[in-house]
C-alpha cells in the first residue's frame, strides 16, 4: 500500500494511533461479572499510570469505546467496548510472568504541540510510515509514543507491549500490492463447467477419499456484497454466471454467519467495519509491476473457490476484513479473531478450525531502514509480540493458521528490491520462526502456522515470491504475466495486453462484471450504466465483449488456499484436539522437494512444495 500523493514513501499504519496489549494475571472467566469489573479496573489503572508516569502532559491516549467486541456487554450490564480479550497461550510470553488473559486496547494519540520537543517531532525524522485519521498535531508521532512506552516493561504491575494500528493488505504487501498483476479475463467456454483443480502428489493419492468433512475454514479477505452474491444464484442471473459450476455451488444455499450452510456453499460475514476508501491508500500492481491500486473485491471469493474445489465438504466462512481495494487494519482483524475465538468456545468447540490469511502486515524488510529497524530490530521485536500472542492464543487451542509468505521479492520494483534477493516470509506467516536467520522476532511463535510461498507450473519459485522459511511450503501460485508491449507504451491509445496462450496463473471465480485495466495508463470508455455493482475506482476498468466469470490470478495469495484445502483434508472427520495432529508435518511428509534460489541469507535452500493441476471440466453436475 502506498500513499497516493507520494511515489516514494509507502505507509503502514494510521497516523497517531496505537494498540496496547496488556498481559493480565486475572483469571479468565468470560461470562463472569466480577471478571469484567476486574478487567475494567486493570485497564483504568494502567491508563492512569501511562498518562501520569510515562506520557505525562505531552501526549494523551484516548480509548475508542465505540469499537465493540464480541464480549462487550454480553452479561447485560458490563461494557467492555474497545477491549479485546483473549486467553493467554501456555507459552510463557513474559519472563517471570505467566499471564492468564491478553487484553488489547486501541487508542488515538492527541498531542499538546506547545509542549512537544521539536527534536522528537516525527516529521523531522526520515520515513514517516503513517497516514489517515490524524488527530491533534497533524504529524505522525506513533513511533515516538511507542518508544516512550517501551522504556517501561510494566505499568500498574501489568506487563504490556505497544504497536501501531497497522494497515493489512492482501499479499504481496502494502508497498508491493496484491496480486502481482490485475486479474486477467479467462475466455468463457460458452457451456457449463469449471476449471477443476486436482492435487498432483508424486506417490499416488495419500488422502484418497478425504473431502474436508467436519472442518471449518475461515477466509479472512475481501468479499463482494451479500446481495450481489445472492443475485448470482437467481434465475435471472447472466448466463455466463450460471455456466460457472463452481460459483453456483458456492452461492446456492449461501447463508449468513453462524447459520449452517450446505457444505458445498459458503457462509458470509460482513459484521466488521473495514477501512473506508478515504482512510487508506490502495494496493495492487499493474502488469508492469507499478504500484497503482485497483478494485479487487473478488480476491477473497476466488480464494474461497480454490478451497471449495479441493476440499468440497469443508464448511467455509468468508469474513470481510479487507475493503474492495484489498486493505484492512488491525482493529478489523482483532474483531475477526475475537469472533473466531467465540465460535471456538461455542458451536465449533469440537470441530477442527483453519484460518486462511492471504494477507500481510508490517513493513517489508527492504523498508526497515526508514524506521531504523535494520540497525536495531529490538523495537520491532516488541511491536510484534502482542500480535503474535493473540494468534498463538488460538493456535494453542488447535486452530491452524495458513498465511502467505508475500510477494515483495518482485525484482520489477527496483526501489524496494534493488539487489534482487528473495526475502523471507512476511508477518503473520513469519510468526512461525524466532531464530535470527529467518526472523527478527523473538516472542511466542504461532505454533500451528503454515507459511506458504508460490511456485510456477514447472515447480520453480517465481521471482516475486518470498521464501516461506525452512518449515514453510511452496504451492502453485503462478508466475508473472508477460505484458504486450513488453515495456509501457509511450503512445497513449495503445492499451496493454498479455499473452494468454502461455499464461502461468490460476483460474479463479470472478463476479465483478468489469476488469481492472492491465496498465494504469490504459484508456477505456466509461463502463456501462447497467453494471451498478462494479466498485467505483479512479483506476481504469473495462468490459470484455464476451463476459466471463473466471479470471487469471497470480501470487502467494492464491497458493495459500491450496494448503488450507490440503490441511482440511488432513483434518477430515478429526476432532479438534491441540497437538493431536501436526498438520504442517503431515503436509511436508507428502510434499515434493524443491529448491528456493536467491534467498537473502542462504542462497539456495531446499524446501517442500505441493503441486496442483488445473484444467477445464465440462461436468455439469450440481457438485463440483
Amino acid at each position: 500500500m502506498q500513499s497516493m500523493n507520494s511515489a516514494t514513501n509507502p505507509v503502514y499504519w494510521y497516523t497517531n494511533q496505537v494498540i496496547i496489549t496488556y498481559y493480565s494475571s486475572i483469571e479468565l472467566k468470560l461470562d463472569d461479572r466480577a471478571f469484567h469489573q476486574a478487567v475494567k479496573d486493570t485497564i483504568a489503572g494502567c491508563e492512569r499510570d501511562i498518562q501520569q508516569d510515562i506520557l505525562k502532559d505531552t501526549y494523551t491516549l484516548h480509548r475508542d469505546t465505540t469499537k465493540n467486541t464480541a464480549l462487550a456487554g454480553n452479561d447485560g450490564s458490563d461494557d467492555l467496548s474497545g477491549i479485546y480479550i483473549f486467553p493467554a497461550p501456555p507459552t510463557r510470553l513474559i519472563p517471570g510472568h505467566n499471564p492468564l488473559a491478553i487484553l488489547a486496547v486501541p487508542y488515538t494519540i492527541s498531542i499538546d504541540s506547545g509542549k512537544m520537543p521539536t527534536t522528537q517531532n516525527m516529521a523531522s525524522m526520515p520515513g514517516n510510515g503513517g497516514t489517515g485519521n490524524m488527530s491533534g498535531d497533524e504529524k505522525d508521532h506513533t513511533l515516538i509514543v511507542i518508544d516512550h512506552l517501551h522504556k517501561h516493561n510494566t505499568v500498574n504491575k501489568t506487563p504490556f507491549d505497544a504497536m501501531p494500528h497497522w494497515f493489512w493488505s492482501g499479499t504481496g504487501d502494502e508497498t508491493h500490492g496484491c496480486p502481482v498483476s490485475p486479474p486477467i479475463p479467462v475466455p468463457d467456454k460458452g457451456k457449463p463447467g469449471m476449471w477443476k483443480m486436482n492435487f498432483a502428489f508424486p506417490n499416488g493419492e495419500p488422502l484418497q477419499g478425504k473431502t474436508g468433512e467436519g472442518v471449518v475454514v475461515f477466509v479472512l479477505d475481501t468479499l463482494p456484497p451479500s446481495q450481489t452474491l445472492k443475485n448470482l444464484s437467481q434465475p435471472d442471473a447472466p448466463d455466463y454466471i450460471k455456466r460457472n459450476v463452481l460459483l453456483q455451488n458456492m452461492i446456492t444455499g449461501i447463508k449468513s454467519e453462524k447459520s449452517i450452510a450446505e457444505a458445498s456453499a459458503i457462509n458470509y460475514n460482513y459484521n466488521f467495519k473495514v477501512p473506508g476508501e478515504q482512510d487508506t491508500a490502495k494496493t495492487g500492481k499493474d502488469v508492469y509491476g507499478r504500484l497503482v491500486g485497483f478494485p479487487m473485491r473478488d480476491h477473497g471469493l476466488s480464494i474461497a473457490g480454490i478451497i471449495r474445489d479441493l476440499a468440497p465438504a469443508a464448511q467455509i466462512e468468508c469474513i470481510r476484513v479487507l475493503n474492495d481495494h484489498g486493505v484492512g487494519d488491525t482493529n478489523t482483524l482483532f474483531q475477526a479473531l475475537d469472533y473466531i475465538q467465540g465460535r471456538v468456545n461455542t458451536d465449533l468447540a469440537k470441530k477442527p478450525v483453519i484460518v486462511n490469511m492471504s494477507l500481510v502486515v508490517v513493513p517489508p524488510k527492504s523498508d526497515w531502514y526508514r524506521f531504523k529497524w535494520d540497525a536495531n530490530p529490538k523495537p520491532l521485536q516488541r511491536i510484534l509480540k502482542g500480535l503474535a500472542a493473540r494468534m498463538e492464543s488460538l493456535a494453542s487451542q488447535g486452530v491452524v493458521f495458513v498465511a502467505s509468505a508475500g510477494n515483495d521479492s518482485d525484482p520489477r520494483d527496483t526501489m524496494m528490491n534493488p539487489l534482487e534477493v528473495r526475502f523471507g516470509p512476511r508477518y503473520p506467516a513469519g510468526f512461525l520462526y524466532k531464530d535470527k536467520e529467518h526472523s527478527v522476532f523473538d516472542g511466542p511463535i504461532v505454533t500451528t502456522m503454515i507459511p506458504v510461498g508460490a511456485v510456477s507450473k514447472q515447480g520453480q519459485p517465481p521471482v516475486y515470491s518470498n521464501h516461506p522459511g525452512p518449515d514453510g511450503i511452496g504451492a502453485y501460485g503462478g508466475d508473472l504475466p508477460q505484458p504486450k508491449p513488453w515495456i509501457p507504451s509511450a503512445i497513449a491509445h495503445i492499451n496493454a495486453d498479455v499473452d494468454k496462450s502461455g499464461i502461468d496463473a490460476i483460474c479463479g471465480v470472478f463476479t465483478s462484471g468489469a476488469y481492472p485495466a492491465l496498465s494504469a495508463h490504459d484508456h477505456y470508455p466509461p463502463l456501462s450504466p447497467d453494471l451498478p455493482d462494479v466498485p467505483r475506482s479512479d483506476y481504469p476498468q473495462y468490459q470484455i465483449p464476451q463476459p466471463s466469470s473466471w479470471a487469471f490470478w497470480s501470487g502467494t495469495s492464491f497458493a495459500t488456499p491450496i494448503i488450507s484445502a490440503l490441511a482440511a483434508l488432513v483434518l477430515d472427520k478429526q476432532p479438534r484436539e491441540p497437538g493431536h495432529i501436526d498438520v504442517r508435518k503431515k503436509i511436508t511428509d507428502i510434499a515434493q522437494e524443491m529448491t528456493w534460489s536467491g534467498t537473502e541469507n542462504s542462497g539456495e535452500m531446499s524446501g517442500h512444495m505441493i503441486m496442483v493441476t488445473q484444467g477445464w471440466n465440462s461436468d455439469t453436475s450440481s457438485k463440483a
